[in-house]
């Protein structure tokens, strides 16, 4: 019998993943071929600043002067792409991303800028298109690993796929500014891989992806964090270690790499030093793409400082971990797909918290939601999974646009956003709480499942 979307399939079925498959890349070539359409001011941003540190070597990419004369460098160098006479339509991606970014603003990390600097041709266009390829395939391939860790079927994984590439706002504005959170979904996705192994060497690689990854963008740190909170609760001391060992070891070559490309150990001393401005600078209302939960409950008329939140929403994560421990401990100690689907559940219930509990959320960053909501919609069933699936339906901003026809950058789309995002959370909680006894599959079965522990 031919497998359905939210099957617990352990192999690929006979009938229909082929086809399913083709559906994802025709999905990807989509939004490849779509992003190309913007300027992407963001990975502006990210190929110039990779340029200049390269280029003046020990420069403070971080001053306020660097951010106006280099701004103002770079965009005189993109009018050399620009034909004598064309019109504003006639512009070049990098013409017109420099229009609006003449004053650069510097507030990602030396490793983001040193990745974007050693892997780019030095040519805007093509490096821009290679960007494109390598998010787009990234959040492919992510959602469909981190789906068939879930318990998917490879058609429902597959469908998952498609929906994140083609229905799904977040990405799509990620795709449109070219920002990083697609490439995020990707790292994640080869770092819960690498864990789900029982083998140490394992857990040291998982834990070195995960440093890299936050060194890149310091959200995902949100991560190891709901791990190790996981792991103490549960007395997984060796996982702890070892995990807490391949970060460390990330952060460290993260330092060294990006020092050596800046000429200087300065410029992380230099970025942290930003990150209180950044905040200041950017205390932006709904109306300029801030759809976080803090300004979405400001809208309502209820202040709550964001502080106040993620002690909050961590003292939850922390208690539900706590009371689940005896369920939450015997899937850890089961199967490569027991242990695979434990870990996305803590991850994803952590980068929940990475998205809720700010003051500035624009909508890309909502992609990171995507993780919690696959563990939940194929590991859950009945009211649980429509639950799930309305959360989604509220994320994808989609739906509700089309039914209520508001703008993106408006208060409902705050609600929606948000709200979508407390519910994934709270449900999240629910089968933490239980120990994962809420879930589809029970723990015994985890245990024993059909995809063994290879590499214990």
């Amino acid at each position: 019998m031919a497998s359905t979307f939210f099957s617990k399939a352990p192999l690929p079925s006979r009938r229909g993943w082929h086809l399913a498959l083709v559906a994802v890349a025709f999905a990807v070539a989509s939004s490849v071929l779509g992003a190309g359409r913007f300027a992407g001011i963001d990975f502006y941003q990210f190929w110039t600043v990779g340029q200049a540190a390269r280029e003046f070597r020990g420069q403070d990419v971080y001053s306020s002067e660097a951010r106006q004369t280099l701004g103002a460098e770079y965009a005189r160098r993109s009018l050399a792409d620009v034909k004598p006479g064309a019109g504003p339509q006639e512009l070049p991606p990098r013409a017109l991303a420099a229009g609006q970014r003449q004053v650069l603003e510097t507030y990602s990390t030396p490793w983001l800028y040193t990745l974007f600097g050693a892997f780019s041709s030095g040519e805007y266009g093509l490096d821009k298109r290679r960007f494109q390829w390598l998010s787009t395939l990234a959040l492919a391939l992510g959602v469909l690993a981190m789906a068939r860790a879930a318990g998917a079927s490879p058609e429902g994984a597959s469908l998952m796929a498609v929906l994140a590439l083609t229905a799904f706002a977040p990405s799509d504005s990620c795709s449109r500014v070219g920002n990083v959170n697609r490439l995020q979904l990707g790292g994640l996705a080869l770092a819960l891989w690498s864990l789900a192994g029982a083998a140490r060497a394992r857990a040291l690689v998982g834990g070195a992806v995960l440093g890299l990854l936050a060194a890149f963008k310091p959200n995902l740190a949100f991560a190891p964090v709901g791990l190790g909170i996981g792991w103490v609760a549960t007395a997984n001391w060796a996982r702890l270690v070892w995990t807490a060992l391949g970060v460390l070891v990330g952060l460290g070559l993260s330092f060294a790499g990006s020092s050596w490309w800046f000429g200087s150990a300065n410029a992380w001393p230099r970025w942290s030093g930003v990150l209180s401005e950044l905040m200041q600078r950017y205390d932006s209302p709904i109306a300029k793409g801030n759809l976080s939960l803090v300004r979405a409950l400001e809208s309502l008329g209820v202040t709550l400082s964001s502080n106040v939140l993620l002690i909050c929403l961590w003292l939850c994560l922390i208690l539900c971990v706590w009371l689940g421990r005896a369920g939450l401990r015997a899937r850890l100690a089961g199967s490569a797909a027991s242990r695979g689907s434990a870990q996305l559940l803590l991850v994803g219930a952590s980068l929940a918290i990475s998205v809720l509990a700010v003051d500035l959320a624009w909508l890309h960053y909502f992609v990171l939601l995507l993780p919690l909501g696959l563990e939940l919609c194929f590991e859950t069933s009945g009211l649980r999974r429509t639950m799930v699936v309305l959360a989604l339906s509220l994320l994808s901003l989609y739906v509700p646009r089309a039914l209520f026809g508001f703008a993106e950058n408006s208060p409902p789309a705050a609600w929606c956003a948000s709200g979508g995002a407390l519910l994934l959370f709270g449900l999240a909680l629910h089968a933490l709480a239980r120990g994962g006894r809420g879930l589809a599959r029970s723990a015994a079965q985890l245990a024993t499942g059909p995809i063994q522990d290879a590499e214990r």
